[in-house]
Order: C-alpha cells, then structure tokens, then sequence
C-alpha cells in the first residue's frame, strides 16, 4: 500500500494484479464451498495446485518422487501467478487495462480449473454440484 501512496500515478488494481493469483484462489475456494454449502473456512483437495498435481503432474512424471512432483507442480503454478503480476508491471497506471487483465486472469483460471474438473475446456467447473454435508447426511440419515 506504500506504492499507492508513495506513486499516486499507479493504479489501487496494480498491487491487486500483483497477488493476482491467491486472491483469485481464495474467491474461486469461497464460491466453490459456498456452492457445495460448506464453511469457506472447511479444508478441501479441490485447489487449483492440488488439482494440477494429482491431474497433469502425476501423468507427466508418472515414476517420479514425490519432492519432484511437488517441485514440478510449484514451478507450474510460479508461471500461473506470473501471469497478473506481469500485466500489473506492464500497465501500473492503466486501471481499464489493469481490471481486463484480472478479468482475462478469473477467466483463464476458470477454464483451466474446469479443464482439471471436468477434463474437458468449459466454464461450468464439477464442484458446482451440491454436497450434502457430512452431518447433516447423518442426521436426514437417522429422521429417516
């Protein structure tokens, strides 16, 4: 935030751009749980990191370790967060071109999460189907 006041001509969606990634994780994780009624706040394997590993990671080095798995996965995920914070250098005080790249970045996220999802290009991720709740499956179990 120093930037913004220290800089008045870079744009408040320059930093933002800059986290561009984990901020876009933690919203997609919010309206994933929201949709499946979980707590944002319940654990799941469903990131987009998780899923590159177990999905594209794990096909690509089949017979690999499990440090090399990881390392592979991070070096990918480098590159996806690389991608806003480029568009944030590039244009600090350019907030239209700023906002279309974070909406160019929530849309490519999708898709590739979708991809991951649903192994195929499309904009409607899996998750989105509603999951009874473990407790409360138990207790439409026990009325039952």
């Amino acid at each position: 935030m120093l930037v913004l006041h220290r800089h008045a001509e870079v744009s408040a969606w320059a930093p933002m751009l800059v986290c561009g990634f984990p901020v876009l994780e933690v919203l997609f994780s919010i309206a994933r749980r929201h949709r499946r009624n979980l707590s944002p706040g319940d654990p799941d394997r469903l990131h987009l990191h998780s899923l590159v590993k177990r999905r594209l990671v794990r096909r690509l080095l089949p017979k690999a370790s499990n440090l090399a798995r990881n390392s592979a996965t991070g070096a990918i995920m480098w590159s996806a967060a690389l991608i806003p914070a480029l568009i944030a250098v590039q244009w600090p005080a350019k907030t239209y071109m700023l906002v279309l790249g974070f909406v160019v970045c929530a849309l490519l996220y999708s898709a590739v999460y979708a991809r991951l999802t649903q192994f195929r290009w499309c904009f409607s991720a899996a998750t989105k189907r509603t999951v009874i709740p473990v407790k409360q499956w138990a207790l439409e179990k026990e009325k039952s």
